[in-house]
């Protein structure tokens, strides 16, 4: 049971890391068709979020935004950087 255990967690965190790469991959090309080399220097903040729901909410706001620093409130409440596991700004931890 405990080896079933252990594929099935490795089975989902390889998926996790697939999807979060699929993601920063369509981030990267969103960024740089939207902004040009602007758009792609956020792309060094951007790959530090671990959390998935995160980066699909920077990959759909790059449809609506009309200006950088309005993306990166998406990622960066308050212009705070947030932390890369939870989405939290590491001023309210």
């Amino acid at each position: 049971q405990g080896i079933e255990q252990g594929i099935e967690q490795g089975i989902e965190q390889g998926i996790e890391q697939g999807a979060r790469r699929e993601l920063l991959e369509s981030i990267r090309a969103g960024l740089e068709v939207r902004f040009g080399a602007q758009g792609l220097f956020l792309l060094r903040d951007i790959s530090k979020i671990e959390a998935l729901t995160t980066l699909r909410a920077v990959l759909v706001a790059l449809f609506r935004v009309t200006s950088l620093d309005e993306l990166k409130r998406v990622y960066e409440p308050n212009g705070l950087p947030t932390n890369d596991a939870d989405g939290q700004s590491p001023a309210l931890n």
